[in-house]
């Protein structure tokens, strides 16, 4: 187990959850009987990806958190009526991480890429993860279109010239800041693992993501709980 505060029969419930969640959206797909298939495209992809997480919270090897992500990548890419961007933008996010975490090939990337370009608007923090293979979609990382966290931002800027700075912006964003992001969880304010909602870890991919693109020294910070060592190579 890498998470400690769940244990694997939960973790493996979730699983089971999430998979026949599925299977009943893609049933309303092959039936046209959903009234907003949009939704039920971008519930698919978030049970892929929140399978993934569950997966790494086990402590199961890498490996078997490819095929979650190809899955959740194949279903967004294929039905492109879904805005992915708009609707699931946290899972975009940790669909995109896991892809740079996971190096996935060009091809993988070119389908996050037909996910993201169906709409007009750009968000910054998603241009720049998929630019770890698609050079052209490197932008100025100054604004984004939802603001996760200036932090992210700021160490995607301070690369370009001080990368002992950025790895402090990630850093100081993993000590004081992921946790209370997560709190929107819970409308009780109680840590997501004390909540009744579902639960799929504290990991924060993305961090790990830029640390990766950016070619970050993660020395300061890879003994925290939430950075998911496991998936950076040392």
């Amino acid at each position: 187990m890498r998470d400690p505060h769940r244990t694997r029969d939960y973790f493996l419930q979730r699983i089971e959850v999430e998979t026949k969640s599925i299977a009943r959206r893609e049933e309303k797909l092959i039936q046209g009987s959903s009234r907003n298939p949009d939704t039920v495209v971008g519930g698919i992809t978030n049970s892929h990806i929140e399978i993934a997480k569950c997966l790494f919270c086990l402590g199961e090897p890498i490996e078997r958190l490819y095929d979650p992500v190809y899955e959740a990548i194949t279903v967004a890419s294929k039905h492109d009526f879904a805005d992915i961007l708009g609707s699931e933008y946290p899972t975009l996010l940790d669909m995109s991480s896991l892809a740079i975490l996971l190096d996935l090939d060009q091809s993988w990337f070119d389908k996050l890429a037909t996910i993201v370009d169906r709409e007009s608007k750009k968000d910054r923090l998603i241009e720049n993860l998929l630019s770890y293979k698609l050079d052209d979609r490197a932008v100025d990382a100054e604004t984004s279109l939802f603001l996760p966290s200036e932090k992210y931002l700021n160490a995607l800027t301070l690369s370009q010239t001080d990368k002992q700075q950025a790895a402090q912006q990630v850093r100081s964003y993993l000590e004081e800041d992921w946790l209370d992001s997560l709190r929107w969880l819970t409308a009780d304010e109680k840590v997501p693992h004390e909540s009744k909602v579902g639960y799929f870890g504290y990991w924060d991919y993305v961090s790990a993501a830029i640390t990766k693109l950016c070619n970050l020294d993660d020395s300061s910070y890879r003994d925290s709980p939430y950075y998911p060592a496991d998936l950076m190579p040392r």
